[in-house]
């Protein structure tokens, strides 16, 4: 998976120098939603953050967006973050964009590749719970972020392809071609059917020579003894 690096969202620096965490600490994977339209961008999130909350940084570790499936780096995997209070140290925080929006197929390939590879940098396998479902104070993350938690979050699979469509085969040509380039292709495979014709001739004509050489060769051998 790639992951939109700060720098290519156009991330401020933090207030303060951050304050990391061994990610033997981490315990759980907090899911959220912005609450906001799924387009925000992420610089208007930190923000907000920011300069509306006070915060040193993003409040998120790392985002989603719910439409496109784009990972964003926020704070960083090692991060403390400003996300749920008591879980800030032991959580990782994971901010889908948008506000209980439906989740692309991307973006839940997205969460669950997020969730494999925080258990895989923690060593252990993180509880994964919804912001509300931790502090009781808020419906954050929303019920379709909710119901995903609760089915273990399933990652849908790729498309085969057997259900691409037939333009899209590696063989298919993208436009058809003309009549007249049909027929000019026709024409020339049809020279070279008649120069390996020519060829095939040439080729029974040598061997009609060397079976011939062979019997002369026969005939004038003397007998043994």
């Amino acid at each position: 998976m790639n992951i939109t690096s700060r720098d290519a969202w156009g991330a401020r620096s933090p207030k303060n120098i951050p304050q990391t965490v061994d990610p033997s600490q981490r315990r759980y994977l907090v899911i959220h939603h912005s609450g906001g339209p799924v387009g925000q961008s992420v610089r208007a999130i930190q923000d907000w953050c920011m300069d509306g909350r006070g915060f040193n940084d993003i409040d998120y570790n790392l985002l989603v967006r719910a439409s496109t499936g784009e990972i964003y780096m926020g704070r960083g995997w090692n991060v403390v973050g400003s996300h749920a209070v008591d879980f800030n140290t032991n959580g990782i925080g994971v901010c889908v964009i948008g506000n209980n929006a439906p989740l692309s197929d991307q973006a839940k390939r997205a969460l669950a590749w997020i969730r494999d590879e925080a258990n895989r940098r923690c060593g252990r396998m993180l509880h994964v719970r919804g912001h509300g479902q931790l502090t009781g104070t808020t419906d954050c993350p929303g019920s379709v972020l909710r119901t995903f938690i609760t089915a273990g979050m399933p990652a849908p699979t790729q498309p085969e392809d057997s259900d691409m469509e037939w333009t899209d085969k590696p063989w298919s040509s993208a436009s058809p071609i003309s009549a007249a380039d049909a027929l000019q292709q026709a024409s020339r495979a049809d020279d070279a059917l008649k120069e390996v014709q020519e060829l095939r001739g040439i080729v029974d004509a040598l061997r009609d020579d060397i079976a011939a050489i062979k019997a002369a060769v026969v005939g004038t051998t003397p007998p043994n003894g």
